[in-house]
């Protein structure tokens, strides 16, 4: 880590998203009629809002657009003290159409839109601080001009001393080879969820992920750690020194307790860790009660929640009721993708 996080920078989009509910997803060349549907705020949204919401000052450096999705955009943003580095443009804002079946499965279409063409120039008119951690997506490296941009003034040194935070996503493999090397250099905190992490390193048993995981550290910037996030199971984190697990304690279920649920609170885990990291200093203890926080976030069978991360208050009341229990949250040495065990 180069320096303590004082604030969290986004460098690059946060598109709106429309979910729909579906009885079932449609078979290729058929259709479903939708129950329900909400728009709102979506992507890294959820981690932004859920750091904010617990104390982490937070901007966007991308361009939002003039449409009707773009002003919900800048209304929810500024509904969470999100602040906007970039004025609004001209144009409709992107969005992503997820389809969730009645078992949580969600499948999504990326449309993209202005946030797509943010300008180097735009970039460099925000000034980054020592103390800042600077968000890069994986999906905005796809994009060819927003990923233009932003690749060059990462290239250039633009990130300073700050902390560089890495989220290559699902769509890693259609980053440029040379560009997604460039970026993980400089990479400080780098996050994944396990298929994401299988991606990176072709390894998908668990006896192989701590060889996996720190081979891939030496592909990050020096003192870089590893986030990996196991939805509904816990996250580990990985230092030079070796891996933590700390397993999510039990949390109510529901039946659509699965893909969807656990994609929204994979997203608030990355917010409280981040936010937990900037108060405390201590990766460790951040990624403990990251793993403790996430139970509490809301699922999409309540489709008008955001599903935004808990706040202080209620946090620190998990917190409390985890360590009053002693469960919180049996750790080892090892790298492993169960809550207890050597891999």
């Amino acid at each position: 880590m180069r320096n303590r996080v004082r604030r969290l920078v986004v460098v690059g989009s946060i598109l709106g998203e429309l979910r729909v509910h579906v009885p079932n997803q449609p078979e290729p060349g058929g259709s479903v009629r939708a129950e329900r549907n909400v728009a709102q705020a979506g992507g890294c949204f959820r981690t932004v809002a859920t750091a904010r919401r617990l104390g982490l000052p937070a901007v966007l450096v991308g361009r939002v657009g003039e449409d009707p999705t773009g002003k919900l955009m800048q209304a929810a943003l500024k509904r969470e003290n999100i602040d906007i580095a970039v004025p609004a443009t001209a144009g409709e804002h992107g969005y992503t159409v997820v389809a969730i079946d009645c078992e949580g499965v969600a499948s999504s279409i990326e449309i993209a839109g202005v946030e797509a063409t943010l300008t180097r120039e735009e970039i460099d008119h925000v000034l980054i601080e020592p103390g800042d951690a600077v968000l890069v997506l994986g999906s905005d490296l796809v994009s060819e001009q927003t990923g233009a941009a932003i690749c060059e003034w990462i290239r250039d040194g633009g990130p300073g001393e700050a902390t560089l935070v890495f989220a290559p996503g699902r769509l890693m493999s259609d980053i440029p080879d040379a560009v997604f090397d460039m970026v993980l250099r400089r990479t400080d905190i780098l996050t994944t969820d396990r298929t994401e992490f299988a991606l990176l390193t072709g390894v998908t048993e668990a006896q192989d992920r701590p060889d996996a995981a720190m081979g891939l550290l030496e592909t990050l910037a020096p003192s870089a750690v590893l986030l990996g996030r196991v939805a509904g199971e816990g996250c580990w984190l990985v230092t030079a020194e070796g891996g933590t697990w700390f397993a999510s304690p039990s949390s109510p279920s529901s039946p659509t307790d699965c893909g969807a649920t656990q994609e929204c609170r994979l997203s608030a885990h990355l917010g409280i860790f981040l936010a937990e990291l900037a108060r405390l200093d201590d990766p460790l203890q951040a990624a403990r009660i990251a793993t403790i926080g996430w139970t509490q976030v809301p699922g999409p069978q309540r489709p008008w929640v955001t599903s935004i991360g808990p706040d202080r208050a209620q946090l620190e009341q998990l917190v409390a009721a985890a360590d009053a229990a002693q469960d919180a949250l049996p750790s080892s040495t090892a790298v492993t993708d169960r809550p207890s065990g050597r891999p």
